[in-house]
């Protein structure tokens, strides 16, 4: 018996429209009072700056997981939005990453989870992102396979925690789940299937998520159809680091809120999907327009894709859909993909987005982690995995922000870290690398190992730090820092979020005063940039303009301490300036209207 049909819908043309003009950017720190102008406030660094990026934060990316579930597809294939954000995940660290596919076939009850483009070769690539599809199509029809998201789970659970085609298990890596309504509360039950082997997952994201209930369309009653299929709840495990949620209650199918999560809901979503063709279908003779429920998957792909027009596969991002987020989500830059450790952004925000949670509330509420979102416990049946859960670095007491730092030989830098390792004691060491790839052995240092105790269900600190004595490092090549922690069998890695450069010289400590020497003005601008820095001893001084991924545009230009930087030719946009003079470099954002 067919159950649905796909009905067609008059797609509306609406005009393309540009970007929105970047505004409202927090800067790092506060400019002094009377400070000069626009003044575009800048941290001083000395060869690299810190920079709150919404962009690449990292030169070298990679070094991560982000697994794909997609939910019910009446299409019967592959959703082709899943390859699209897959791509703009690869390309957003720099086009360097890998992309695989789990695919679930079979029966209710003999489920058989398969693997595909499983060659990759880590030991000689230069980044360690790998994207994977989880496509569950064949038996996403639950009017006709009754199959439970929770069944599926359970087949796609150990392809993430054993290894697959001789290749490192996916599980060795932080792991981003984010999956679309059926799928959105599949990604929780999978990280509740790791969490039993003791694997900590960092990030679980739910797009719209609708764990299916009695109140859904279901099939024919046994024994003539399948039944009823009931998809386990949602709840956020201890396992977890990090949850969000971006949800709407426009339309059926809707989505919902979810306890120990940053949720962020829209109430009107006009255009991306309803302006096409064909997301209308016929479910047992009731006629449901999916375009809203779909929609939060092209606003999740407009934080990842920041251009606009930015397609994903089947609907498209315009200026009108940059307009579904708030001044304070920037058109999308500041909200989504953000918060994952691709971009870094800050998880134990205090700031409520819109209406509702501070992204903190997405946070794990352990003492030790900081955050406020509740987690639900587990069984620690088989919880063999060692995982470091977070890391940070100080400068005296102070942590460094994420994101580029510079470093000076023979400088002592403490890193402290936390910890679970449930069942076996367990060796933590921290490397300096040269990339973000951990399995292509050119680390250029060591910089110290702990040997700790099995620590059971409690999540913990180590008594002492391991202090970074900054040597072996040249100046103009970027090094990353990540632990490895193994108990013998199974070992975890995790890179720290910060890009270190070495520089020769003194450490000048007070960014407020470079602010009152360096002023860029107007900022943002149309093209002219008035450019001055006091105090100084030299005439001249040299700048590089950078876009959001990374490319040098204008390199190397010289200029008159008191000069003027000329960016008419640029596109509009967000670029990073770097100035650099008497052996002092100075960073930050630039925005051309």
């Amino acid at each position: 018996m067919k159950h649905f049909m796909k009905q067609t819908q008059t797609r509306s043309a609406l005009p393309l429209g540009s970007t929105k003009k970047e505004n409202d950017y927090r800067r790092i720190l506060t400019p002094p009072s009377g400070a000069r102008g626009l003044s575009l406030l800048i941290t001083l660094m000395l060869v690299f700056a810190t920079l709150t990026s919404f962009s690449q934060v990292f030169t070298k990316q990679g070094a991560g997981v982000t697994i794909l579930v997609h939910g019910w597809n009446p299409d019967g294939s592959q959703p082709a939005w899943m390859d699209k954000m897959a791509d703009a995940i690869i390309a957003r660290g720099g086009g360097n990453g890998i992309k695989a596919t789990i695919t679930v076939t079979g029966s209710k009850g003999a489920l058989i989870a398969t693997c595909s483009n499983w060659n990759y070769d880590l030991t000689t690539a230069t980044s360690a992102e790998i994207v994977v599809l989880v496509n569950w199509t064949a038996v996403s029809n639950h009017l006709t396979k009754a199959v439970t998201a929770q069944e599926v789970a359970a087949a796609v659970a150990p392809k993430i925690y054993q290894s697959q085609n001789s290749k490192p298990a996916l599980s060795e890596l932080p792991i981003h789940l984010i999956g679309h309504s059926r799928g959105g509360g599949m990604v929780f039950e999978i990280a509740r299937l790791l969490g039993l082997q003791g694997i900590e997952v960092d990030h679980v994201t739910a797009l719209d998520p609708h764990p299916l209930t009695a109140s859904d369309p279901q099939g024919t009653p046994t024994p003539i159809g399948p039944g009823s299929t009931i998809d386990t709840p949602i709840k956020v495990y201890d396992n977890i680091l990090f949850a969000d949620n971006y949800w709407q209650n426009i339309a059926y199918p809707k989505g919902q809120t979810i306890p120990g999560a940053y949720n962020r809901l829209w109430t009107s979503m006009p255009g991306g999907y309803h302006n096409e063709i064909g997301y209308t279908y016929n479910i047992l003779g009731t006629s449901y327009n999916f375009s809203d429920h779909l929609n939060t998957i092209l606003a999740y792909h407009g934080t990842i894709n920041l251009a606009t027009p930015a397609n994903n596969g089947q609907a498209t991002m315009t200026s009108t859909e940059r307009a579904w987020f708030n001044t304070y989500e920037n058109a999308g830059q500041k909200s989504g993909f953000v918060y994952s450790l691709n971009i870094a952004g800050d998880r134990k925000s205090a700031d409520i987005p819109n209406s509702g949670d501070a992204v903190i509330a997405g946070y794990h509420n352990n003492t030790l982690l900081g955050g406020s979102g509740a987690r639900q416990s587990l069984t620690w049946t088989s919880a063999d995995w060692p995982n470091v859960i977070t890391s940070s670095i100080f400068r005296s007491t102070t942590e460094l922000q994420t994101g580029a730092q510079s470093v000076i030989a023979n400088e002592v830098l403490p890193i402290n870290y936390i910890y679970r390792s449930y069942a076996n004691a367990s060796d933590v060491t921290l490397y300096v690398d040269i990339d973000r790839d951990p399995y292509n052995n050119n680390n250029a240092g060591t910089i110290g190992t702990q040997n700790l105790p099995l620590t059971g269900s409690t999540i913990t600190e180590p008594a002492s730090t391991i202090n970074w004595t900054v040597s072996g490092l040249s100046t103009g090549t970027n090094y990353y820092v990540y632990a490895r922690i193994t108990d013998g069998t199974r070992t975890r890695y995790k890179y720290l979020d910060y890009e270190f450069s070495l520089t020769i010289g003194t450490r000048v400590e007070n960014a407020n005063l470079i602010a009152n020497r360096l002023n860029l003005y107007p900022n943002p601008t149309t093209g002219i940039v008035n450019f001055t820095l006091s105090d100084n001893q030299e005439s001249s001084a040299s700048y590089q303009i950078i876009d959001l991924n990374g490319k040098t545009i204008l390199p190397g230009n010289s200029i008159p301490k008191n000069g003027k930087i000329d960016l008419t030719n640029l596109n509009k946009g967000v670029y990073f300036i770097r100035i650099k003079s008497n052996n002092e470099t100075y960073s930050g954002k630039i925005v051309k209207l």
